[in-house]
């Protein structure tokens, strides 16, 4: 990821369907990404190792969800979500909201 950004930037797309979130886990993991940093410090073991485990875990959804409302920063200071909108899974920065995000992802 970009040291600063204020556009959302698109993680994993959407053909991946189901398997979204668990190929960003996967890859932040492998390649010790901010995001998983962020994951490991503050969500519970229990949902990183379903998120690991994909979507055949139990708890999967409930961890994608816990994701999806996380605020992560990057090294740089700049905070962010991850949110499925159309496309896939994207990094949206806290200031991107509004006006900016209907225009940039549509009504």
């Amino acid at each position: 990821m970009r040291k600063s950004f204020r556009t959302p930037e698109l993680l994993v797309d959407d053909h991946h369907g189901v398997y979204m979130m668990n190929l960003l886990v996967k890859g932040e993991k492998q390649f010790r990404g901010r995001i998983y940093h962020e994951m490991e410090k503050w969500m519970n073991p229990f949902y990183l190792k379903a998120l690991l485990d994909g979507p055949d875990s139990e708890e999967y959804w409930d961890a994608c969800d816990r994701v999806c409302n996380m605020t992560f920063t990057t090294r740089s200071g700049g905070k962010f979500i991850i949110a499925y909108v159309e496309g896939g899974l994207w990094a949206v920065p806290h200031c991107f909201r509004g006006m900016a995000r209907e225009e940039f992802f549509g009504a």
